[in-house]
């Protein structure tokens, strides 16, 4: 039996809620990644872009100003890299870097982003998740796993 892939989370953004920050430099971004990798992270998942109710807009240039330093110097590294992005700009951008997973919050469900998924290497691969709201700040309080399984029904 395999053992189950572990994902190791890098928020290269100033307002993450678990980190506040320090990863923003591509440096320190890249020494966190290594030190993940170090402990068995199998897949590095790269974050620019904060989607906290309360967090701020990145635009897509920024968010990969903020990638893909990291996303190169991973890849370098033999790494295997995913990219949490809400945007089909950066997703474009981090799919040529060499990054093979894409997460997106918001489910791939605007067209631009599934032309991306739907144009993608046979390898890439697709973290898919539901957001109850529209947008990357979407509401995220809980009632409770029935009314989300509810939701979904």
């Amino acid at each position: 039996m395999q053992r189950p892939g572990i994902f190791g989370i890098v928020n290269v953004t100033r307002d993450s809620f678990s980190d506040g920050g320090r990863f923003l430099t591509p440096d320190a971004a890249c020494a966190h990644a290594e030190q993940l990798r170090l402990a068995g992270a199998d897949v590095l998942d790269l974050g620019a872009e904060s989607t906290h109710p309360d967090s701020e807009d990145v635009a897509a240039d920024e968010e990969l100003r903020r990638l893909e330093p990291v996303v190169a110097a991973m890849v370098a590294q033999g790494a295997t890299v995913s990219v949490d992005t809400t945007k089909a700009e950066v997703m474009r951008g981090v799919l040529e870097l060499g990054a093979t997973w894409l997460n997106d919050v918001n489910g791939f469900c605007d067209e631009a982003s599934m032309q991306v998924a739907a144009d993608a290497p046979a390898s890439a691969r697709f973290v898919v998740m539901f957001s109850r709201s529209q947008g990357p700040r979407a509401d995220r309080r809980a009632q409770g796993v029935d009314g989300l399984l509810g939701e979904l029904r």
